[in-house]
């Protein structure tokens, strides 16, 4: 790249005759020729601002003159004499292979057919020799062979500043574009999270992307302010999509110019959402430490009253005292292991293998907080699982009984039951005033009598993605209301067997900007679904789906061998769906980029998709299966196939035939992501 440095610095004389190309050859030499560097700032870096050493090397015919040009970077033009052979020829051959490259023709004076010749064949410039060149100076010929050497040093240096940019481009995956005086894509990345240069050469972003009007209209005027005004747009954050499903740019445009008119924008946007969601992440958990240090000191706080007030009575020798002081120990004690557990989790511990058995759970705390007179009904089957951590699980039900016992008085009864998505926890006494319900969720709103702060139930829920609302119950009284909630009442899988499906159909659903696809090796029995689409989430229902039809009772399983995905939420794993139109409803469990185990629901026509994640990525399962009987759908994970353990079940709307399969969906516009199923089945069972 010495010619980029310091400018072309060969003149290639072709001539048929030794005594012009002689006389020439010295005239080079003798010449004083200016830095054909045009760009300011690689003649100030490179010290090339004048008399550059510029060689002159003389060949016999056109096949020598090629052969030169082909070995030698640094030639900057071809001179060609009208003594070679053939010298328009020459002229052509060259242009053709090099047609950045400045051919002059010094020929003999008043020849216009060859003039003509040869600027048909593209030659830089036509010169009359000089009658007697044995005494010539040539200095026209060197005049303009230094305007050529500029000449060819400015195309060769837009050629290769445009071979650079488009390394750039295609190499380095960072998501740059150049946009013209219409705000059209000249040049684009071809990166993940970007459409490719073919689909968006020659488009605007309103014609290329599908985000809302708004933010359509937001962009385009941004680059309008750009191109129009000359203004610099840096590291500006916005956010694209709906609020529960869409991402994070941070945007930098400046304005293209050639000298003083404004060509265009270059610009680069990045996709920050993981950095956004790390962050959001990062808060979220520094603050839920810091509650839930308030959450232990509240939880402490009894015990401690209570060994506090009987540690008198002990002294005098009361055995009934010295229970009670030994039980409000044993609490803290507990307490205290519940926070070494926490801390030595990072403050997440996840759930365990098989969730919490409800029944029992609810049971022990109950008896923990409650008076003798107060009554529990547990509205659940026996079996009923919730997939959550028991220390995360039990401020929340503390805190919801103790609310009841405040309010209704000591001989309150408190029901347990299931909703739809979720779980109630309701008492019998008055009703909370709607005015009131939301204060009552504040920190720091309590009762005098125990300080009960509802604000702990609110930061459990917050904290797993719940959904709270506080209403009436039955009977009148208060009624805390938990949905979106990975609860299942009926765990075990069903039985029976039945007849396998074969998955015959694979298409897009939704609007995917790029195609996916998905293949099966008989071989050995392995799927491959590479898939685009933007997410699985709110109003946002976009993946690549293989599927078999099924009716009745049935079951979805396969074994997620390998996942390339190019997001945290990247998604790969089993589906039930009501058809293959984006707005159906349909249940869906797998694993995500990051290698969490997630769970998707559009339980109702027009209902938003929910979504859970189950655990951190440390502890990602390769099995997934989901299954249906009747309306309700219940969704597995296991580590080997043998132990199944279900972690939700809700009633989704469904009407035979269903779609029944594997899905993929890489949650970056533009980008892909792959996954590799093996032990796949889709079976319609026989019985329940």
């Amino acid at each position: 790249m010495s010619k980029y440095l310091h400018g072309p610095s060969t003149v290639v004389i072709a001539a048929g005759e030794g005594a012009v190309d002689e006389t020439v050859l010295d005239a080079v030499d003798r010449w004083s020729f200016p830095s054909p560097v045009t760009s300011d700032v690689v003649r100030a870096a490179a010290a090339t601002d004048t008399d550059p050493a510029v060689e002159a090397v003389a060949v016999a015919d056109r096949a020598s003159a090629l052969d030169r040009l082909a070995d030698d970077e640094s030639v900057g033009c071809l001179v060609v004499d009208d003594t070679l052979a053939d010298p328009v020829d020459c002229v052509a051959a060259a242009t053709d292979r090099y047609p950045d490259l400045p051919v002059v023709v010094y020929a003999a004076d008043g020849d216009e057919s060859l003039a003509s010749a040869a600027t048909r064949a593209g030659a830089f410039a036509y010169l009359p020799r000089p009658a007697d060149p044995a005494v010539s100076t040539h200095e026209t010929l060197l005049e303009t062979v230094a305007e050529a050497l500029a000449t060819h040093d400015r195309r060769y240096r837009a050629a290769t500043d445009s071979d650079m940019l488009d390394a750039v481009l295609s190499e380095l995956e960072l998501p740059l574009y150049v946009k013209d005086e219409r705000a059209r894509h000249l040049k684009i990345a071809d990166v993940h999270g970007a459409p490719s240069p073919a689909e968006a050469i020659g488009k605007t972003d309103w014609e290329l992307y599908s985000w809302d009007e708004e933010a359509k209209v937001e962009a385009l005027g941004d680059d309008r302010l750009v191109i129009d005004e000359g203004e610099e747009i840096r590291d500006r954050e916005e956010r694209h999509g709906p609020p529960e499903a869409g991402r994070w740019l941070r945007t930098t445009k400046v304005p293209w110019r050639d000298g003083d008119r404004t060509r265009g924008l270059v610009g680069v946007t990045l996709d920050v959402t993981d950095e956004k969601r790390q962050i959001r992440d990062l808060r979220a958990q520094n603050r839920r430490l810091d509650d839930f240090t308030s959450f232990v000191a509240h939880d402490l706080r009894n015990p401690l009253h209570v060994a506090m007030a009987y540690q008198e009575f002990v002294r005098e020798g009361d055995p009934e005292a010295a229970e009670r002081v030994s039980d409000a120990l044993d609490r803290m004690a507990e307490l205290v292991e519940d926070v070494s557990e926490l801390a030595a989790s990072s403050g997440t511990a996840p759930a365990p293998v098989g969730g919490v058995e409800v029944g029992s759970f609810l049971q022990v705390v109950w008896d923990e907080v409650a008076t003798a007179a107060a009554t529990l009904e547990i509205d659940l089957p026996a079996e009923t699982i919730l997939y959550t951590n028991r220390l995360q699980l039990k401020p929340l039900f503390e805190n919801c009984f103790e609310r009841c016992l405040e309010r209704a008085g000591p001989d309150v009864t408190v029901r347990v039951g299931s909703t739809d998505d979720g779980f109630f926890v309701a008492d019998d006494g008055p009703p909370v005033p709607d005015e009131e319900r939301e204060e009552l969720l504040e920190a720091g709103y309590s009762t005098a009598a125990t300080g009960t702060d509802l604000a702990i139930v609110s930061e459990v829920a917050d904290t797993h993605g719940w959904d709270l609302r506080i209403g009436e119950s039955r009977t009148g009284g208060a009624r805390f209301e938990f949905g979106n909630v990975l609860l299942v009442t009926d765990p075990d899988p069903l039985p029976g067997t039945g007849r396998t499906r074969p998955l015959t159909t694979g298409r897009d659903v939704g609007q995917v900007l790029n195609a996916g696809e998905s293949s099966h090796d008989e071989s050995v029995d392995r799927w491959t679904l590479r898939a685009a689409g933007d997410n699985l989430l709110g109003r946002v229902n976009e993946c690549h789906f293989r599927w078999a039809s099924i009716r009745g009772p049935c079951r979805v399983e396969a074994r997620l061998d390998e996942f390339d995905a190019p997001a945290d939420r990247s998604k790969a794993g089993v589906m039930l769906r009501d058809d293959a139109s984006e707005p159906a409803t349909f249940g869906y469990i797998g694993r995500t980029g990051d290698g969490r185990t997630e769970v998707c629901w559009r339980t109702a026509d027009g209902e938003p998709t929910r979504a859970q994640l189950l655990e951190s990525g440390e502890r990602n399962v390769e099995w997934f299966a989901i299954e249906r009987t009747g309306d309700r759908v219940t969704v597995f994970v296991s580590p080997n196939r043998e132990e199944w353990h279900a972690v939700d079940q809700r009633s989704v709307a469904l009407d035979d035939p269903i779609c029944g399969g594997l899905t993929a969906c890489s949650t970056m516009i533009g980008a892909y992501c792959e996954a590799t199923f093996d032990h796949v089945s889709a079976v319609e069972l026989d019985g329940e």
